[in-house]
Parts: C-alpha cells; sequence; structure tokens
C-alpha cells in the first residue's frame, strides 16, 4: 500500500495521486480505513462526553437524590425515617414531580402535578397516555433503597462510561457511513454516466468510502467545539458528493473502456 492510514487523512484533501492509488489498490482496505478514521474521530468527541458528564452528573444527582428519601421496604410494607411525606422537586420549575409517603397522607396521585407516589404499600406512577398505573407490594416483597449509596455509585461507575460510549458511537457511525455511501456511489454512478466515464458502481463505492474523509473531519471538529449552523447538513452533502467526483476523476484513465 503506497499511503498508510495516518497519511491518507491529508491526502484525502487534495491528492490525486491518492485517489488514484485507492481506485486501483486498496479494495476492502477502504472499509478497514473508514473504520479507522472514525474510531480516531471519536476519540476527542468521547472525550468531551465523558468530561460533561463528570462535570455535570455530581450536580444532578446531589439536586434529586438529595431530596429522596432512604426507604425499606419488608413483607411489602415500605417505612422512611420520618412518618411525613416527603417531596422531590424539580430544580428547574420548583414543581413537585414525585412524593414518597409512608403515613397514609397521600393514597393516589390525583390532586397533585407529581409523577409518581410511593406509600406503604404500593407504586403509583403516570404514564405516557397521562393514566394512572399501580403496583402493590407482594407481601414477599424486600428492598433497601439508600440514596447515598445510590448517588456514590452511580458517581464511580459515570467515570468509565467512555468504555460503552466510545465503541458504541464508532459502531453505529460505521453503519451510518456505509449506508451514506452507498447512497453516494449511486449518485456518483450516475454522474459517471453522464460524463461518459464507464465507472464500476464496486469502485465507486470503495471511492466514497475514501472521499468522505473530509466530511468526517470537519463534523469531528464542529462537534467537538459545540459549533452549529444551520442547514449544516447541505454543506456537508454537497462536500462529499465534490470529493466522490474528484476520486472518480483521478482514476478516469482506469476506468474508461
Amino acid at each position: 500500500m503506497k499511503y498508510n492510514f495516518l497519511q491518507a487523512i491529508g491526502m484525502s484533501f487534495y491528492s490525486r495521486d491518492f485517489y488514484n492509488e485507492v481506485g486501483q489498490n486498496w479494495g476492502a482496505r477502504a472499509i478497514l480505513y473508514l473504520l479507522f478514521i472514525l474510531a480516531l474521530c471519536w476519540i476527542p468527541s468521547t472525550y468531551f462526553m465523558q468530561h460533561a458528564i463528570n462535570k455535570n452528573l455530581p450536580n444532578t444527582l446531589t439536586q434529586y437524590l438529595d431530596q429522596f428519601p432512604p426507604l425499606s421496604i419488608k413483607k411489602g410494607i415500605a417505612q422512611t425515617p420520618e412518618n411525613h411525606p416527603y417531596f422531590i422537586v424539580d430544580p428547574k420549575n420548583k414543581k413537585v414531580i414525585g412524593i414518597v409517603d409512608t403515613s397514609g397522607k397521600y393514597k393516589s396521585l390525583d390532586a397533585t402535578s407529581a409523577f409518581f407516589l410511593v406509600t406503604s404499600k404500593q407504586l403509583s406512577y403516570l404514564t405516557k397516555d397521562k393514566g394512572i398505573k399501580v403496583h402493590q407490594f407482594e407481601p414477599t416483597f424486600n428492598l433497601e433503597i439508600v440514596p447515598q449509596k445510590i448517588k456514590q455509585t452511580m458517581l464511580e461507575w459515570s467515570s468509565w462510561l467512555w468504555i460503552f460510549i466510545f465503541p458504541f458511537c464508532v459502531l453505529f457511525s460505521f453503519v451510518w457511513r456505509l449506508i451514506q455511501t452507498i447512497f453516494y456511489s449511486l449518485l456518483g454512478l450516475i454522474y459517471g454516466s453522464v460524463a461518459d466515464l464507464h465507472v464500476e458502481y464496486s469502485r465507486i463505492w470503495l471511492l466514497s468510502l475514501v472521499a468522505i474523509t473530509p466530511v468526517i473531519i470537519i463534523d469531528t471538529i464542529v462537534m467537538s467545539f459545540g459549533i452549529y449552523f444551520p442547514h449544516s447538513w447541505v454543506f456537508t452533502f454537497a462536500l462529499a458528493i465534490i470529493y466522490l467526483c474528484f476520486a472518480i476523476h483521478a482514476n478516469k484513465k482506469e476506468m474508461q473502456i
């Protein structure tokens, strides 16, 4: 292989010789290259996502879990440290979103703004269609809920979320880009027919896997720095097609019959 994957990243922006090499000699290596460039580009994005989680999750957990009382359910009967209603309030709008009451003052969600209610014998919650569903605690049901332990465990595990985020994002984007390139290649085939280049679809598809490198790099920069501009997909789509046409022309002599 004339160019390695790292060299290919820069060469994909301007080199006709590089695209000629891809069209003639890369074959299935173009698929591996796409996976490589996506994995490389998801590293900074994953870092920023993990950083945001580490920064925001402790405050979010504190806002909600600190309002929730320790709850002990033994033989289907729930108890709290103090025999009075506990209200879980949304910190943003100050509305009550949940009630834990083992005193018997609240027996249903009627006439409340809460989404759920825990009483001494049951759990009630609102469904998507605004109905109310009730689950009675079985006499054999036992459960200990300690909010501070839950908070501590979630904070400990949250630092390792990148292990799941990274492969998921790489795999999902890989499948998405494969679907994109199939569509782009159809447009490339039409362009080749109009330009009388007699292009093979399979080769156009392999070229498209590499020709979207500039789009992937730009998308990564935009995502990493939180840059937004309206209808950006129009720009990235046009850029992908332009580079694909450039790649096809780089292989013009070899493609013509």
